[in-house]
């Protein structure tokens, strides 16, 4: 079709992986100015980016109560951790809370597994095998949905839970009325350290104890040299090994001892920090891990705030150098249950690139704005400036 139309290549499925093998991926993450790149686009998606480059707070799509008041039928929802599912879960809540009719509310159903994008139903995403129960024939159950609703065939189909999720690390299925779970209690573990916490010969720690001394750790973040996304050449997020990055010095880990039985949690980690900068502006990402016998970190959940926006993304907050700043950083959902052994990790850097922009540290206009600059970060742990991590613990184990 795309030949007899004229249009250029690909023509064949050969044919773009020939040009995705080949393309220049390293000319194009290094780009700058980004409002320049539209000029390199498709005439329709160019308008889009444009579009979208002028107002970045803006969202392409944002399902608001009048939508789902509009909807009459039930929804179901296939996503994975891995696969961005954080909006997939607010749909959930947005279909029984608001939906126009009573069998859309009570009838939409949300199946949530250790899936990315392109993984959905299988086992294996990445290296990571999650074991023979986290393979769904999604395609059946699928099929087996409309048969209901548009059929009118009795399977079951009603009788089935609002919520189903898979807990990684037991490798178990469990079910829920809504998301996120009422019956959940939160744990608290602080971050501590000899003030060496990039060193993996001095890892931080992790403990329900408040340190009583004022210590920092210190890390450097040159948007000249990034930390990098561990993604495959698709670009689809996949669970990622973090040990693969123990070489960087520009990530300060803190983790638990050894655990002394399961823990499972499930929902939103949170993370509060309390950090200063030398920029006026720069970013913090927080990953959450499961750190097993081996030394494979798997990464669970993760999040990131933009120093200028910690208050509101309507309005810009630069930061004063050397100031202490308290922040209040939501991780993406999941549920996961470290085993017996395995040792509960927390990462703090400033980039993960490309699968963010870089911040260039200069509080400037970063689409417009070519410099570069390294910004000196500084993270506390202290009586009075208790940085720590946040869990939600399942309470029906």
């Amino acid at each position: 079709m795309r030949k007899r139309q004229g249009m250029s290549k690909p023509h064949t499925p050969e044919e773009a992986k020939e040009i995705w093998n080949n393309f220049p991926f390293e000319r194009w993450f290094n780009f700058l100015p980004w409002i320049d790149f539209p000029k390199y686009l498709p005439k329709g998606l160019a308008k889009d980016v444009r579009k979208w480059l002028g107002d970045p707070k803006s969202r392409i799509v944002k399902p608001a109560e009048d939508t789902y008041k509009k909807i009459k039928v039930p929804n179901l929802d296939l996503s994975g951790w891995y696969d961005h599912c954080g909006e997939t879960m607010k749909n959930l809540i947005g279909m029984q809370n608001n939906a126009s009719t009573d069998i859309a509310r009570t009838q939409t159903k949300l199946v949530i597994g250790p899936w990315n994008h392109t993984g959905l139903g299988k086992r294996k995403i990445g290296d990571i095998d999650f074991g023979p129960l986290a393979e769904v024939n999604t395609h059946d159950m699928i099929i087996r949905w409309f048969d209901h609703w548009l059929k009118g065939l009795d399977n079951g189909i009603e009788q089935e839970p609002a919520v189903r999720y898979f807990v990684m690390g037991s490798g178990k299925w469990k079910i829920a009325n809504t998301w996120p779970l009422k019956d959940i209690k939160q744990s608290i573990y602080y971050l501590d350290s000899n003030g060496q916490a990039n060193q993996m010969s001095d890892i931080g720690t992790l403990s329900h104890a408040i340190p009583q001394e004022s210590i920092f750790d210190i890390y450097s973040y040159d948007p000249k040299d990034p930390v990098p996304t561990i993604w495959t050449k698709e670009f689809f997020t996949i669970p990622s090994d973090r040990s693969l990055l123990h070489y960087r010095q520009d990530i300060l880990r803190y983790r638990t001892m050894p655990l002394e039985e399961d823990i499972e949690i499930v929902g939103y980690p949170e993370v509060e920090i309390y950090a200063s900068s030398s920029a006026i502006d720069t970013d913090f990402f927080v990953r959450l891990a499961d750190e097993s016998h081996d030394g494979t970190t798997l990464e669970v959940s993760s999040g990131v705030v933009r120093a200028r926006y910690r208050n509101s993304l309507e309005r810009e907050d630069l930061l004063t150098p050397g100031e202490i700043v308290k922040y209040r950083i939501k991780l993406s959902p999941t549920a996961c249950c470290f085993l017996k052994g395995h040792r509960i990790r927390l990462e703090i850097t400033s980039s993960d690139f490309p699968n963010f922009d870089r911040n260039h540290n200069t509080g400037k206009n970063d689409l417009f704005d070519t410099e570069l600059i390294v910004a000196h970060q500084k993270i506390y742990h202290s009586k009075e400036y208790p940085s720590k991590l946040i869990l939600e613990l399942n309470n029906n184990n």
